[in-house]
């Protein structure tokens, strides 16, 4: 082979290997969506709380959007509301969740706070770029100031209507604690229902408003509901919080009915007399009672074959009696 077959074989095999090199050089094409951060966590909150811990909750974004599945999470939280701007200067959390599928609820405890102090909490999601989200919601929770703080108003038990008109029931109920059945609570939710009321159905009951505030455990509270409607049977029912709010299980429930009409009011009770026996302002069976433009009260005493005469409060003034049938004479 002459010197210049051999000089342009191997020319030839140089830009074939530089075809092949500029080839391969070339950057690769990213798989799509690999340009779209995680979604912007908008359910960021705060639950349980302790004197020493807060329980964070939010809804798993996706790793393009709203779709698939992230690849981490970075949680931090400060005693000051956080923002964009100062998110890199809050306290990060370590030992956050694997992010879940998006849409699963997901969650975790932060440890390690201060007794009786607010914090924020925010929260970023990444991919396996990364591509980062934008900031999510600031949470904000309270630890608690002691560990009796844990523990929600007692259950109210005896949960009563009483009076009622054309349009109000009045119900009536015995304070319960903040701590169980001690101390004061912060607030009263008070509900009503044309349907029975249980704990799952409570949350869609109407809203009473303008409930008082709770008294010292074992005071007798009272509110009068109106606007109702005439003749209708309704349900009652009260749940209490505390200053976290720790929130109170379901009261018994209290069923009253609205009058008919306004004349229907029932007749008050007024005031009461006498006991078993035979001597004056005693009775044995009792069996008429008339009263006279004077307000006496005059009772035919049946068993005792007489009629007494009291005044309007029950002080005996006079009596018939005679165990025959002639007249003025009783049997």
């Amino acid at each position: 082979m002459d010197g210049r077959a051999h000089t342009s074989l191997w020319g030839a095999i140089g830009l074939l290997a530089l075809s092949l090199v500029s080839g391969c050089s070339k950057t690769p094409t990213k798989p799509p969506g690999d340009g779209t951060p995680p979604a912007s966590i908008t359910s960021l909150v705060t639950t349980t709380k302790t004197v020493s811990s807060i329980t964070v909750n939010w809804t798993a974004p996706g790793d393009d959007g709203a779709a698939g599945t992230a690849t981490s999470y970075d949680l931090r939280y400060s005693t000051s509301a956080i923002t964009e701007g100062n998110f890199a200067s809050a306290t990060q959390v370590s030992g956050e969740p694997a992010p879940a599928v998006a849409g699963t609820a997901e969650s975790m405890i932060v440890a390690g706070l201060v007794a009786n102090t607010t914090y924020y909490f925010a929260l970023k999601a990444s991919d396996e770029v990364p591509n980062i989200s934008a900031l999510s919601n600031v949470a904000a929770g309270a630890t608690l100031a002691s560990a009796g703080e844990g523990t929600p108003p007692a259950a109210i038990a005896d949960l009563v209507t009483t009076t009622k008109t054309v349009s109000s029931i009045t119900v009536n109920w015995t304070a319960p604690g903040d701590d169980g059945a001690v101390g004061t609570a912060t607030s009263y939710d008070l509900r009503y229902s044309t349907s029975p009321i249980t704990e799952g159905n409570f949350g869609s009951a109407t809203q009473v408003s303008g409930e008082p505030a709770p008294a010292v455990a074992g005071t007798a509270q009272s509110m009068i509901v109106a606007g109702l409607v005439t003749n209708t049977a309704y349900y009652f029912a009260l749940k209490t919080s505390d200053e976290v709010p720790n929130i109170s299980a379901l009261s018994d429930v209290a069923t009253g009915t609205t009058l008919a009409s306004a004349g229907d009011t029932p007749p008050a009770f007024v005031t009461a007399w006498g006991t078993g026996g035979s001597g004056n302002g005693q009775f044995a069976y009792p069996y008429r009672v008339a009263t006279d433009a004077a307000g006496n009260v005059y009772v035919a005493d049946s068993g005792n074959n007489r009629i007494q005469k009291f005044t309007s409060i029950g002080t005996c003034l006079t009596q018939w009696a005679s165990g025959d049938i002639g007249n003025g004479q009783f049997a």
